[in-house]
C-alpha cells in the first residue's frame, strides 16, 4: 500500500507540474515556447502564419494549434508554421519519444537538403526519434533528393494520424532504416508519394492517391503491411524492388 501511495504521488506531482504555455500570449515564437519548456509542457499555439524552423531540442512535449482543446478542424488551415524555404519546418533529432507530440498545424513552404551527411526532410525531420504527429497538413515542402514532406531515418519510428500530406516535391514522404505506422493519413499530389528504403512500414486506412511518379516504392529488404488502403492513379501505384517482403496488401 505505500508503494501504491508513492507511485499515486509522483503521477499527481507531475500532473500538477504540467504546464500550458500559450504564443504568442507568454512567448513570442512558437520555438521560444519550447525553449522554456520542460517535459510533458503544452506548447498552446493561436492562429496565425509563423515563420519559424522549429526543433523540439528533445523535449517530449506537446506542440499544437487550439485544434487540440477544441478539435475545430479550421484551426489546422489558419495555424501554419512556414519554413520560408529556408530549412525543414520542423525537427526531431535529439531522441523525442511518442510523447512528443505535434498536433493541429499547416507546415509549408519547408526546405530540405537530401544528402546523407546532413539529411534534412522539406516538412519534416524525424531521426534517431519517435514523435507523434496528428492531424497537420504538409503542404508545398521541397527537397533538393529525397523527402520533400518527411524525411524519417536512423531508426525512428514515428506514428502519423490523420495527416494530409500533399503537394510536395521530391517525395512526400521518404524513409530509410526505420518503422514506420500511418493511420487515416492522404499522401496525394506530391512528386512521388511513400518510399520506404530498409524499412518495416505500416498502412491503414490511408489514401495514396494521384501522386506523379511512385504511389509506393519500397527498397532493401523493406516489409510494408498495407490494410485497407487506397493506392490509386498514380503513374506507378506500387513497386518494389532489391529484395523485400511484403506481408498483406489488401
Amino acid at each position: 500500500m505505500k508503494i501504491i501511495m508513492i507511485v499515486l504521488c509522483i503521477i499527481i506531482t507531475l500532473h500538477l507540474s504540467a504546464t500550458i504555455i500559450n504564443i504568442p500570449a507568454d512567448q513570442s515564437t512558437i520555438q521560444e515556447g519550447i525553449n522554456v519548456a520542460v517535459h510533458g509542457d503544452t506548447v498552446l499555439v493561436q492562429t496565425g502564419i509563423y515563420v519559424e524552423n522549429i526543433d523540439y531540442n528533445g523535449m517530449n512535449i506537446t506542440v499544437a494549434s487550439h485544434f487540440l482543446t477544441t478539435q475545430d478542424t479550421t484551426y489546422i488551415s489558419q495555424t501554419i508554421i512556414d519554413g520560408n524555404n529556408y530549412d525543414s519546418c520542423v525537427i526531431f533529432e535529439n531522441g523525442e519519444d511518442t510523447s512528443a507530440i505535434l498536433c493541429g498545424f499547416t507546415i509549408q513552404n519547408g526546405f530540405g537538403d537530401g544528402s546523407y551527411s546532413y539529411w534534412r526532410g522539406g516538412g519534416i525531420t524525424i531521426t534517431s526519434s519517435s514523435p507523434t504527429i496528428q492531424n497537420c497538413t504538409l503542404y508545398n515542402n521541397s527537397n533538393s533528393i529525397r523527402g520533400g514532406g518527411v524525411a524519417i531515418w536512423n531508426n525512428s519510428n514515428p506514428f502519423f494520424k490523420e495527416c494530409i500530406i500533399s503537394n510536395n516535391s521530391d517525395w512526400g514522404i521518404f524513409i530509410i532504416y526505420s518503422d514506420v505506422i500511418f493511420v487515416n493519413t492522404v499522401i496525394a499530389n506530391n512528386e512521388n508519394g511513400l518510399r520506404c528504403n530498409s524499412s518495416n512500414v505500416i498502412v491503414i486506412n490511408c489514401d495514396i492517391i494521384n501522386n506523379s511518379g511512385s504511389g509506393v516504392k519500397c527498397l532493401d529488404n523493406s516489409n510494408p503491411l498495407i490494410l485497407n488502403s487506397v493506392i490509386w492513379n498514380n503513374d506507378t501505384n506500387i513497386s518494389f524492388f532489391y529484395g523485400y517482403n511484403p506481408n498483406t496488401i489488401t
